[in-house]
């Protein structure tokens, strides 16, 4: 089967383009695993893997006349693996602070892979620039290699259409021109004064089912729980925020829309919600209104809508710095809660078993932005936080905020 990925990009992975030459837009996933593994077993597991994914095997050009497009990099071009023996295997998550910003080089996948060998078993990161993947495209990703070191195999995909092309909304018009914004080879790193700093943080036994029961009870859902506390708890530790509206940005999966199921590609969209300062809301009030809010994005007119919009502004002959202003008001946010739910899938691989999964990471907005992850994994929610300036016990003081209002009537 052909499965070389060669087209223009939708509108939302030209978003991402735009925005990476601003600041980066690689994100990351981590994985525990237990059980005995080898860097061959990865490097054998990942070369296949790639074949399966196309989006795997390209990187994007620019050109002025056609726009941006996905290049396939040539069979023969394998994903990196690089492997850090000096460092534990608990130690990922400074690995992330360090490396995740690198960037991808001109011509090579724009998915990567971090080994990190332990007692026992590894921990592997996965790096991807969000033109070519989302945070469930990762899971999936994972699932694969795992399967592959295990011993089963799963078919190649065909090369992944764009979400806007899938809605017939797809429309090529000719590259956007940035305006100068600084001469690095491909992109501007983030303030170097200011470093990726991440926390996390896996809930208590039982708690998570817990507050999933509370949720339905209260007919809203785990996501709108989330938001509501990660407001409070915001509120309580910022005093920035104290007094303004507050946005909260939830990159939002589209693949139960499109009829998608594994593939690897940007497949979702994006939500905000608002949070006056002295609303007088009571914590379950929050969260229903953020389930609600919510609704409009499962549904394929809403989609197109935003599509739409979102074509009025970036598929244009130039895009100007007014232009580039605009797509930053359209996902401004103060918070972003990228919660992938429940892990699609068993976590055991024959003598392998996935103990954790946290991420995604990102940075986005600005340095006091935080960006929360989210992924229940083993019945447990596994909560993240990727931010230049954390606030203390933010991810604590949101379990202990969550428990409470699933212990008391509020």
């Amino acid at each position: 089967m052909e499965n070389h990925q060669h087209r223009p990009l939708g509108v939302f992975e030209k978003v991402c383009a735009i925005f990476d030459k601003i600041s980066p837009l690689d994100f990351a996933l981590a994985v525990e695993i237990v059980g005995e593994t080898s860097l061959p077993d990865w490097r054998i597991a990942m070369d296949k893997v790639q074949l399966r994914h196309p989006n795997m095997r390209v990187f994007i050009t620019e050109d002025e006349c056609d726009g941006y497009h996905f290049e396939p990099t040539g069979i023969e071009v394998k994903v990196p693996i690089k492997t850090l023996l000096e460092e534990k295997q608990s130690a990922w998550a400074k690995v992330i602070e360090r490396e995740s910003a690198d960037g991808f080089q001109d011509g090579l996948p724009l998915v990567r892979m971090i080994y990190l060998p332990g007692q026992g078993g590894c921990t592997v990161i996965l790096i991807a620039h969000h033109a070519v993947a989302d945070g469930l495209s990762l899971t999936f990703v994972i699932r694969d290699l795992l399967e592959e070191i295990t011993g089963t195999s799963r078919k190649a995909h065909h090369p992944p259409i764009s979400v806007d092309s899938r809605l017939g909304m797809d429309e090529h018009l000719p590259v956007l021109p940035l305006p100068k914004i600084g001469s690095s080879r491909y992109r501007q790193n983030i303030n170097l004064n200011s470093p990726t700093k991440i926390q996390y943080l896996k809930f208590k036994g039982g708690l998570t089912q817990q507050i999933l029961t509370r949720c339905k009870s209260e007919k809203t859902t785990l996501h709108g729980a989330l938001c509501a506390a990660a407001v409070v708890q915001a509120r309580r530790q910022c005093l920035l925020w104290q007094n303004c509206q507050l946005h909260v940005l939830s990159p939002i999966s589209v693949r139960k829309i499109l009829d998608v199921e594994d593939d690897c590609f940007l497949c979702m969209s994006t939500h905000a919600a608002f949070f006056d300062p002295y609303s007088s809301s009571a914590f379950w009030d929050m969260a229903r209104d953020t389930r609600e809010s919510l609704h409009e994005t499962t549904l394929a007119s809403h989609l197109a809508e935003f599509i739409s919009a979102l074509q009025g502004v970036v598929q244009k002959q130039s895009l100007s710095e007014q232009r580039i202003k605009v797509l930053k008001q359209i996902f401004s946010h103060h918070l972003m809660i990228s919660n992938l739910g429940e892990l699609k899938f068993e976590t055991h691989f024959a003598s392998l078993k996935i103990e954790s999964v946290w991420g995604p990471f990102m940075r986005s907005g600005s340095e006091h932005t935080q960006t929360l992850g989210g992924i229940t994994c083993n019945g447990n929610l596994h909560l993240t936080n990727t931010t230049a300036k954390p606030l203390p016990g933010f991810l604590e003081g949101i379990e202990q905020i969550l428990e409470h209002h699933c212990a008391v009537n509020s």
